[in-house]
């Protein structure tokens, strides 16, 4: 019994081990300039978790899954709800972002950016068997 008990305990814990299905939903809101919105790291700042908000923000925006996300301003102070840190992001660079950019995925550094493909497979990642 207590063999049972100890696999389905495993079982149940290794579900959440081996899948990240962003089952806490940071909140995502409009920035005024276009194609750009915030983030707000409310109940995570897990850094998957971040990229998988932006691209299934962007691809709800308008946003194709070939075109670039990049952060416009770096895990900070949320500028749409006081209190809370956020990470703004945009799918329509100006000149100077686009000069700016790099690929990676820390959200601290402006420029910082990746497909929106990329971005979305950060929403469930398995354990490869």
């Amino acid at each position: 019994m207590k063999t049972v008990a100890i696999a389905g305990l495993f079982a149940l814990s290794s579900g959440t081990v081996l899948a990240n299905t962003n089952a806490l939903k940071n909140p995502v809101n409009g920035l005024p300039e276009p194609g750009s919105f915030e983030v707000v790291t409310k109940w995570t700042v897990k850094t998957d978790y971040i990229w998988c908000a932006a691209a299934q923000a962007a691809l709800q925006r308008g946003a194709r899954y070939k075109d670039r996300i990049y952060v416009v301003h770096g895990l900070g102070p949320s500028r749409t709800m006081p209190g809370e840190n956020a990470v703004g992001f945009t799918y329509r660079p100006d000149a100077s972002l686009r000069s700016r950019a790099t690929s990676g995925s820390s959200l601290q550094s402006v420029g910082n950016n990746m497909s929106v493909s990329q971005g979305n497979r950060r929403c469930v990642r398995e354990l490869d068997g």
